[in-house]
């Protein structure tokens, strides 16, 4: 993974470390990026970084998007409801690609869609959320942290 690809605040998984001394489930810890630096990224809560290489992104499923508010609609796909507009996630071989759609303002349209590229990852959800509203994607229901 690479610096360019992440902002603070993004969650992201990491290969087998000292950090998992707790006994979690390597696959199953997530982490919240504090601070990036040249080479490493610095977590909330810990005192040490991992290497940018060492990072991997958190597997998109449902059940991990319904924890951030994300429904199942009658066709299957996950969509969140943002009032003016919508992101709807539809799951295609083994990835979801967004479609984003809005009621326009200046338009005589009923609404304004745009398809975009598969996202796999957590963070990469995270960005493209915050890209076309603003606003940072939020839990909605607590996740179990081990065990």
């Amino acid at each position: 993974m690479e610096a360019k690809n992440l902002r603070i605040g993004n969650l992201v998984g990491i290969e087998e470390t000292a950090l998992h001394a707790d006994g979690c489930n390597h696959l199953e810890a997530i982490f919240e990026i504090e601070e990036l630096k040249k080479d490493v990224a610095h977590f909330k809560g810990f005192h040490t970084g991992e290497y940018y290489k060492d990072l991997k992104g958190v597997k998109l499923n449902d059940g991990l998007l319904s924890l951030y508010g994300f429904k199942r609609d009658a066709l299957g796909n996950m969509w969140i409801d943002l009032m003016t507009h919508w992101l709807s996630l539809r799951f295609v071989d083994g990835f979801y690609y967004p479609l984003y759609a809005q009621i326009p303002e200046m338009s005589h349209e009923d609404e304004q869609r745009v398809f975009m590229n598969r996202v796999e990852s957590l963070h990469e959800l995270q960005n493209l959320f915050f890209a076309i509203t603003g606003q940072e994607l939020e839990l909605k229901h607590e996740r179990s942290t081990c065990g």
